[in-house]
Order: C-alpha cells, then structure tokens, then sequence
C-alpha cells in the first residue's frame, strides 16, 4: 500500500479496545520512522525524488504515525497521535512434493510482515457487512480455502454480501 503524509487510512488491526483503536478505525499519515538501513539520500532538496515526487523504500518502515480520528490520547507522538508498527502473521501453505510426481503433501511455513493500514475507501467483506455504498469495484474469484461443500456456501455468501452492498447494480465493476 503506498503511504504519503496527509493520506486517510484505515486501521485493519486492534491495538487498543479500549482506546477505540480497532480494525476500521479511520486517521491521517501525519510521519513515518524509517528502517536505519534505508539510505536516506532522498530527503535532500537536490535528490531526484524531490523532482518526482515520490520515493519507493527498499525496507518497511518501522512505524507509520498516524492520528487517528476521535482520539484524545497522547502516547507521546502527539495528540491523538499513534505509531502503528508492521505485524507479522505465520500460517502453513499445503503444496505438493514436485520431485517424483507422487503429489506428496508438503506443508510450507509461511510468514508475512506488513503495516496493518489501507487507503480509507478500501474495505473487505466483513467490514461492508450493514453499509450501502454509492458504487464498488469487486474482486468475485473464489479464494483457494473455499473449497468443498463448507466452502461453496461460504463464496455465496461471500458474493451476497458483496452485491447487496450497492444501491445501484449500475455501479458495480466486478
């Protein structure tokens, strides 16, 4: 996801209950702390990037600061300030043994590391759940773990609840 200061994001992560810091909070990239073994050079006024516009990371930044709507707490960024760091998730990817042919079950571990934020307008099934929305583009493949029966009826739902989002079919990219 591309991030610059002044984009409104959306949380797809709970930090803090409590603080009202769950998935779907909305806020405003105010800053990012940048992994130490990213070269820097681009900040000056005379680098390439000050031309364009824009820099691509070779690394994940430590945090992006973002203030976050309705927030009063200051947790030392600011008001309503918060600094969202990258979060790893682990899972096992089940492929196959491709040496002999024999389809042997292999399982993978798996380990992604990412900044739980999103561009504001984005959202996912589960969070449209009781919005209607003006239009909507969709993505309508199935995902590999709806398989079977159990599965078929999950894509449906999946599907219904996606189209039943919109108030005109006129305005749905699928």
């Amino acid at each position: 996801c591309p991030l610059f200061v002044g984009m409104r994001v959306r949380l797809n992560a709970k930090l803090s209950a409590k603080h009202g810091l769950v998935h779907d909070a909305p806020g405003e990239v105010v800053g990012f702390q940048f992994d130490p073994r990213e070269n820097l050079a681009w900040q000056q006024p005379d680098h390439e990037a000050s031309k364009i516009g824009h820099v691509v990371c070779r690394y994940l930044p430590r945090a992006v600061y973002v203030r976050f709507d309705k927030l009063e707490l200051d947790s030392g960024f600011g008001n309503g300030i918060v600094a969202v760091e990258p979060v790893s998730n682990g899972w096992t990817f089940k492929t196959h043994e491709r040496q002999t042919n024999l389809r042997k079950p292999v399982p993978v571990a798996m380990q992604r590391r990412q900044l739980p934020l999103a561009p504001e307008k984005v959202r996912t099934v589960q969070t449209a759940q009781g919005l209607s929305m003006d239009a909507c583009t969709m993505y309508l493949n199935k995902p590999g773990i709806m398989k079977g029966t159990q599965g078929e009826e999950d894509y449906w739902m999946h599907l219904y609840v996606m189209l039943s989002r919109v108030r005109s079919h006129k305005n749905i990219l699928a």
